[in-house]
């Protein structure tokens, strides 16, 4: 007897209930920014009411909504899409992350490999952290150590130069 396939019924409520949630996300994502949907929509080009049309539901959610409302509030994606799907969803179902991305390089489809990024600074955590930060900041730039010197600009003259006949 052949063996029945998975119930995917779960992958069918999960994509119906996708939308509202990112939803939600984006219009507390919005309020936080403490910026008007009015101003957002503005910045974008877009037309009066798009988003409350869009965080409604009246208007089908694209991908080029939540990208361009998070852009334009200066909020990165990939952190946003994080907070969409906080844990893994398919525990054990499907291919693992490093097999797909094995897949994908295969493909071609990959970035090359590039030198990672050296971690941010530690920024101070206390008054005195800071105001030994910024001693040895205001050292350092005293010693000649700062940032390089601004080369100054030649005024230009205002008058015009009279034609030779």
């Amino acid at each position: 007897m052949p063996e029945e396939p998975p119930d995917d019924q779960w992958i069918r409520d999960f994509l119906a209930s996708e939308p509202e949630r990112v939803r939600k996300l984006l219009a507390a994502v919005i309020k936080a920014s403490g910026q008007s949907q009015r101003t957002l929509e503005r910045r974008l080009g877009w037309t009066h009411s798009t988003i409350s049309n869009v965080l409604r539901g009246r208007v089908e959610l694209r991908q080029a909504h939540v990208s361009g409302i998070l852009l334009a509030i200066g909020f990165e994606p990939s952190h946003f899409y994080r907070l969409v799907h906080p844990r893994p969803l398919l525990l054990g179902h499907l291919l693992s992350a490093v097999d797909f991305e094995a897949r994908l390089a295969k493909l071609g489809v990959l970035p090359e490999e590039t030198e990672p990024e050296p971690p941010p600074p530690r920024l101070p955590q206390t008054v005195a952290e800071l105001e030994a930060f910024v001693g040895d900041a205001v050292r350092k730039a005293l010693a000649g150590g700062g940032a390089p010197k601004r080369k100054r600009r030649r005024a230009k003259s205002r008058s015009p130069r009279s034609k030779k006949a």
